[in-house]
């Protein structure tokens, strides 16, 4: 370098400036060649990138239906057809949505793809993926046009090379970018469905042609959608038909099915019933044939009115009217009064039931008792029928992490295989038809306990097998808990009572009674007055609103539907009239919107129908007062016989003697267990007090005969120490 800088320094000054002028102008056309060059490589980059983008948009469009099907041969025609109208692409590969390659072609001829430009696209249809488009583009033809441009840059200067860019420029948009860009958007309409009439002619014939495709494609589009859409249109046709008549076939045969097994089970009921209250009507039936006549009336009236609740139970939750409540629970009793209830159906049987607690459970529970146990005595009944030996048993565990209570219904019966397990808790079915026919049944039970529990925040599973058994898990919302107790299996599994007042409680006050029915006039009359409370009855609204207008009555008790004047217009004439005698409607309508209607027309409270004998006497507590105890029913009781033949006298002394023999023998008898041996005792006794004119105590002994054919240990006990009183106070009249 030293050695060239003294060479010119030695030149003169002339050549020195064209050195420097030349070394200049070299350095300029170099920096300005070097710019140009790399302007130019960025332009032939984006350039290619913006043709190999239409030129993908073109190929996804022309090929969709292809790479939807994935027509290898007819994506290998139009690779093949863009590859040859398209020769700088290296490569072209169409991949699916795995990644598997559906196409891949490559030139062979242009081995050298060191300068390339690799494209990907992703293929969406309809807004769903299909895969991905690879095209690789070659640039090397471009760098080498860069390159003799540059050359001739440097020898023609900067303003031809200019003009050159310009009109290559032109040209590449008149005869290239301008016909992609309206094909392009003719695609994209195409592909959205809408018209395009416009008629467009290019330069190239290339252009033209893809042009006159799109028009096609549109054609095939519009045919293939008018066929998509007509096939679609009559296959869901014919989906729905087919799923219409296999609904009406299958609803058909199930209403069939329901209304014969439903017609079996109002019927049995219906027979005993009507059977054996003909037999009360023979006057030679015992005591136990009597007593055994009015259980099955009872039992056959409470399993008629249990398939009724559960046909009337499953319409409101198909009509999303069913409403249930949340009240605190003392668990170990509700586990003792389903068990008491269910214990007697495992009487005719030889199978054992108990019941079982986990190590801890708590206390109280926040639930809707009623439906609770309506789940578990609808379960375990289902259990007891379809076990023939072996047991039955309840357990209950608490998880209080979840706060879910479940009870687990173990039976070692006739068991189930899965295909019948799939149809268990299906409506009006059973887990199938000779298990319907040889058990009987409506299919209600275990349908309406599933959407119970459900309703209750929790379900019900099953798991059984062929031949073992069955088990049932019941699973319900604790609620609010009360404290964790240790319950001992005896206490669970002991005679349990309810602590409710017997129906001969005494009460005071005057009850109203409007009802159009006279046997339901007759019954609940009957009731009132068992309780020493005084009633009048009337048959419709109107009268009910004059008699309370004119008399003064403690309680109203109003049925709904009357003629002349129904309970609701009643009682709202009773209201307008200032009259506030509590009314209480009485109506087998006691939906939660019925309740409402009859609080808004100004009733008090509400009634069932039918009537419980204890629910009704614990209304008529909540209204009455307890009757006051006259001073006398405790003084002495004098024969009858005696007022009227006092010559008998001798004789009434020598009963008065073997009077506490009588009793004592009753008493000793009842401390035995010996029921057989007490009903001869209580017969006996009940004929000789009568013939000595103590008719009280003749009328308590036969009530007590009736208890003690229906072995009521805890009735008994009572009405005994009512007859040893009776005694005394006959002792005490005898005294001097």
């Amino acid at each position: 370098m030293n050695h060239i800088l003294l060479k010119i320094k030695n030149l003169s000054f002339v050549l020195q400036l064209l050195v420097v002028v030349i070394v200049l102008v070299l350095a300029l056309l170099y920096m300005g060649g070097e710019k140009v060059s790399g302007y130019e490589r960025r332009y032939l980059s984006e350039e290619a990138r913006k043709q190999t983008e239409k030129i993908a948009e073109i190929f996804v469009a022309a090929n969709i239906v292809a790479i939807t099907t994935e027509d290898n041969r007819s994506l290998e025609t139009t690779v093949e057809y863009m590859a040859a109208i398209n020769p700088e692409i290296i490569a072209i590969r169409v991949f699916n949505n795995d990644g598997k390659a559906v196409v891949s072609w490559k030139n062979s001829a242009l081995v050298n793809d060191a300068d390339a430009l690799t494209f990907r696209k992703l293929i969406v249809y309809q807004q769903q993926a299909l895969g991905h488009l690879e095209i690789v583009r070659s640039v090397e033809a471009g760098l080498d046009a860069i390159e003799e441009h540059i050359l001739e840059l440097y020898l023609i200067g900067a303003l031809i090379f200019a003009l050159f860019l310009l009109s290559l420029a032109f040209i590449t948009y008149f005869l290239i970018s301008r016909p992609i860009k309206i094909i392009g958007t003719r695609i994209v309409k195409c592909l959205q469905g809408e018209k395009d009439d416009k008629e467009y002619r290019f330069y190239s014939k290339e252009f033209n042609f893809l042009n006159s495709s799109v028009d096609e494609l549109r054609e095939i589009m519009t045919g293939r959608d008018m066929l998509r859409d007509e096939m679609e249109v009559r296959i869901h046709i014919q989906f729905e038909l087919e799923k219409a008549r296999l609904s009406a076939e299958k609803a058909n045969n199930a209403k069939t099915d329901f209304l014969s097994f439903m017609s079996h089970e109002i019927r049995t009921p219906l027979t005993a019933i009507i059977g054996f209250s003909e037999n009360l009507l023979d006057y030679k039936q015992s005591m136990e044939e009597r007593l055994e006549a009015i259980h099955t009336v009872i039992n056959s009236s409470n399993h008629l009115l249990q398939l009724i609740n559960d046909v009337l139970d499953i319409s409101k939750i198909e009509a999303g009217h069913l409403e249930t409540e949340a009240v605190k629970i003392r668990l170990v009793v509700l586990l003792k009064e389903v068990a008491s209830i269910v214990r007697a159906l495992v009487t005719d049987k030889d199978i054992d039931f108990s019941v079982k607690c986990a190590e801890k459970v708590p206390a109280t529970i926040t639930s809707d008792p009623l439906r609770l146990k309506q789940i578990l005595i609808n379960v375990i009944s289902n259990a007891i029928k379809f076990t023939h030996e072996g047991a039955v048993t309840l357990s209950v565990n608490y998880d209080a992490a979840s706060n879910d209570i479940t009870f687990s219904v173990v039976d070692t019966g006739i068991g189930m295989t899965p295909e019948q397990e799939e149809n268990l808790f299906n409506a009006y079915s059973q887990a199938d038809m000779s298990t319907a026919r040889q058990y009987g049944g409506t299919g209600l039970g275990l349908y309406l306990s599933k959407s119970l529990a459900q309703k209750l925040g929790g379900g019900i599973r099953v798991d059984s097998s062929k031949g073992v058994g069955t088990v049932f898990k019941i699973d319900v919302k604790a609620g609010e808990t009360g404290e964790l107790i240790t319950v001992q299996e005896s206490d669970l599994n002991q005679a349990f009572f309810s602590s409710v007042e017997k129906m001969d409680a005494k009460l005071s006050g005057h009850v109203l009674l409007a009802d159009d029915v006279a046997e339901n006039q007759k019954l609940i009359a009957h009731y009132v007055n068992s309780m020493g409370v005084d009633i009048d009855v009337v048959s419709n609204g109107q009268e009910a609103v004059d008699m309370a207008q004119s008399n003064h009555y403690d309680l109203i008790l109003m049925d709904i539907r009357m003629p002349v004047l129904d309970g609701v217009g009643a009682v709202r004439q009773l209201r307008e009239k200032g009259n506030q005698v509590p009314v209480i409607a009485l109506s087998a309508n006691n939906m939660k919107e019925d309740v409402a209607e009859y609080m808004a027309a100004g009733f008090t409270g509400t009634a069932a129908k039918p009537i419980v004998r204890e629910a009704f006497k614990e209304l008529l507590i909540q209204y009455l007062v307890p009757a006051e105890e006259k001073v006398d029913e405790q003084g002495p009781v004098y024969s009858t016989l005696l007022e009227s033949e006092p010559e008998f006298i001798e004789v009434i002394n020598l009963f008065l003697v073997r009077l506490p023999y009588l009793i004592a023998e009753i008493s000793q008898s009842f401390e035995s267990g010996d029921w057989d041996l007490l009903k001869h005792e209580l017969h006996k006794t009940k004929g000789v007090v009568g013939n000595y004119g103590y008719h009280d105590l003749m009328q308590l002994i036969a009530k007590a005969e009736f208890v003690a054919a229906a072995k009521d240990q805890p009735a008994f006990t009572g009405l005994l120490n009512e007859i040893k009183d009776m005694e005394r106070r006959i002792l005490l009249a005898a005294e001097p």
